[in-house]
C-alpha cells in the first residue's frame, strides 16, 4: 500500500474507499472465485428477467443494468463498450461487468449464458493500470475462444 507502505490483506485497496474509512459501495468485496460465480449465477438470472435468491426483482434489476445516457456505465455495472472494451471481443452489447481495483473482474453476458470470473491481484507489485487494462480483455478473449472449441 503506498500509504502505510505494508501489504494488505483483508484490506480495501481502493484508495479512495480507504480515505472515506474503508466504507463505501464501491469497494471493500472480498471472496472466493466459487462465491464471485455464485453471486454472477444469480445475477444472470436477474439479468435475463428471471427470479434469483437475491432480494432484488428482476424489473429493478434490469432497469439498474440500462444504460445512462451514452455512458457504457450503469448504476452500479460497466457495460461493454465498442472501444476497447476490458471484456474483449465477445461479449454481447447486453453483457454487464464489474471491475475491481485490484485488477479483478466479472463479466455477465445475458445473450450467451455466460460468466466470467478474474480474481488477481494487480497491486501487489505496484500500481500499473496500464497492464490490467491490456490483459483483462487478452484473457476474456482467450477465455471465450477455448470455450467456443469446448462446446
Amino acid at each position: 500500500c503506498r500509504w502505510s507502505g505494508r501489504r494488505l490483506k483483508g484490506i480495501v485497496h481502493d484508495d479512495n474507499c480507504r480515505f472515506y474509512g474503508e466504507i463505501c459501495g464501491h469497494a471493500g468485496l472480498f471472496g472466493t472465485a466459487p462465491a464471485v460465480l455464485a453471486l454472477c449465477r444469480e445475477l444472470l438470472l436477474l439479468r435475463k428477467g428471471e427470479k434469483s435468491r437475491l432480494t432484488i426483482s428482476p424489473e429493478v434489476f434490469i432497469k439498474a443494468c440500462s444504460p445512462l445516457g451514452t455512458s457504457e456505465w450503469t448504476a452500479g455495472f460497466n457495460r461493454r463498450s465498442d472501444h476497447e472494451s476490458s471484456s474483449g471481443d465477445y461479449f454481447s452489447s447486453q453483457s454487464i461487468g464489474h471491475l475491481g481495483f485490484t485488477g479483478t473482474s466479472f463479466w455477465i453476458d445475458p445473450e450467451q449464458d455466460l460468466i466470467v470470473v478474474i480474481l488477481t491481484n494487480r497491486v501487489i507489485k505496484g500500481d500499473d493500470q496500464e497492464g490490467i487494462k491490456k490483459l483483462r480483455p487478452e484473457i476474456h478473449n482467450m477465455i471465450v475462444e477455448h470455450l467456443r472449441t469446448e462446446r
